[in-house]
Parts: C-alpha cells; structure tokens; sequence
C-alpha cells in the first residue's frame, strides 16, 4: 500500500516496488500540479490507514511530496513515524554488526527511543533538527545510519540524504526479515507521551511558557530526567515549536491544553 502523495514518487514507486514481488494498492499518485501533499501523503496519512485496515495490507508507505522521507502505517492501522524505524533498524544494525558506533537523531526524537536503545547499549547522539545536521554528526563519526522523526532517515552507506523509497525498500526488506511491523514495534519500544504546540511568533511570550511548565511539573511532581521541554522558533513558518514529552500523560495533555489557552490560534 503506497501513498505518493501527488509527488515526485508518482512515477516511480509502481514500478520500483512492484519489482519486489509485492502486491500494491497506489493512492494519489496522479499529480496535476497542484493537488501535491494536498490531504494526502507522510502528513495527511488518514487515507492510507483507512486503505490498509480495507484491504488487509501488510504494510502502508507514505512518502511526503517529494519523496525525501517516509512514514509507515502497520497491519493494525497504527502510524510509525521516523522513530519508530529508527528504533528497528538501529536494533537491526547492531544484531547484524552494521550500526558502527551508534545511532544519530535529532532533539525531536521521543524519550522512548533513547530508553529502548540505551537498554540495547546503542549510543545515541542528539543534534538540532534537520536532516543536514543529521548527515553532519554521521560524516564526522563515520556512522553508517540516523535520521528524523519526520521520516528523513539517512542511510549513509547508501546515499547521502533522505530518500523515502530507499528508506521503504528497507523497511519491506526488514519486515520480510523479522516479522510484522507491528509486533516489531511493540516489542522494540514504548512511546513516551509527547505534545507539539506551534504558538505565532508575535505573540510567543517565554516567561508565560515556563510558568505553566513549573507550575505544572510543581503539581504532578515531575522532575529530571521523566521530563523534557524543548523549545525552537520555525526556519520554515513564523512559529515558535514548543514540545513537552514526560512519562506522565497527564503532564503532557495538561501543559498542551493550557499552551493552548493562553496562545490561541
């Protein structure tokens, strides 16, 4: 099951994947110009989950307009993000011998996967977001594989930046290899709650954020390493990104809820 997203995989993803003997169902790979990402794709997977759970798919690809990353759907509908295939194939690598030194993610990356990796004794380095920040850390140490939540996954013995269909082909190779994606998922890690809140640039007010963090972390008593605020202004829309993940869901749906009160869209 591959979604194109009205992109540059539009033309390409039939012919490459049916090469692998797999049975496809293609969504929006009719491009016009204009239709590209447009509800569908890596952003708007709703879809080719509703296509998966139809059809009974194995496996669902998204790739987003042109084609640099990858997110997948599994048998049971559920989206695996680029943290999800991160987490699987760095336990991959390392069974197989092929991780180098350990793995590179950016500080997007969920608390999950640095608990399940660090338990596998995987070394993981964290850099700013972006994929060429990324492709930096493995060119200076030498490691073969990192990525992106967002899906840029970089396979750096094979090609030197993002690239969905590599990165699909992969994953089809792996759960050929190891099994369902779901089982693998499930098995490998366990997400930690997590919120992503984008407040307009002009009406961001840092002292007002933090407050409500405090003030909030005070009530359920969470401190340390159970908890992570990180906060970054857009290089792409005039937004500042305030993310919050800790082992307390609770934390996490309150602090959103009250970021969204006192910044509303």
């Amino acid at each position: 099951m591959i979604d194109c997203a009205n992109g540059a995989a539009s033309h390409v993803a039939r012919e490459l994947f049916g090469h692998t003997g797999a049975t496809l169902t293609m969504l929006h790979d009719q491009p016009d110009g204009r239709n590209i990402n447009e509800n569908c794709g890596s952003t708007h997977p709703e879809d080719l989950i509703a296509t998966v759970l139809e059809v009974g798919a194995d496996l669902g690809l998204a790739f987003d307009g042109d084609a640099d990353r990858l997110i997948s759907v599994d048998a049971s509908g559920t989206v695996r993000d680029g943290d999800d295939l991160m987490t699987l194939f760095a336990m991959d690598f390392k069974s197989r011998d092929l991780l180098g030194g350990g793995l590179v993610v950016t500080s997007m990356s969920n608390l999950g996967l640095h608990r399940a990796l660090a338990n596998c004794d995987i070394s993981i380095v964290e850099v700013d977001v972006g994929d060429r920040n990324v492709l930096i850390a493995l060119e200076d140490r030498s490691w073969p594989f990192g990525g992106e939540q967002s899906g840029h996954l970089i396979f750096r013995d094979l090609a030197p930046t993002g690239d969905g269909m590599l990165t699909g082909l992969m994953l089809c190779d792996l759960v050929v290899r190891r099994g369902p994606l779901e089982r693998q998922a499930s098995e490998a890690w366990q997400r930690v709650p997590q919120a992503l809140v984008n407040i307009a640039r002009e009406s961001y007010d840092e002292e007002t954020v933090m407050s409500i963090f405090e003030e909030l972390r005070a009530r359920f008593e969470v401190q340390g390493v159970d908890v992570r605020l990180l906060i970054r202004s857009s290089g792409t829309e005039p937004v500042v990104r305030v993310m919050v993940e800790a082992l307390n869901g609770e934390f996490v749906d309150q602090f959103r809820s009250r970021l969204l009160a006192s910044f509303p869209s």
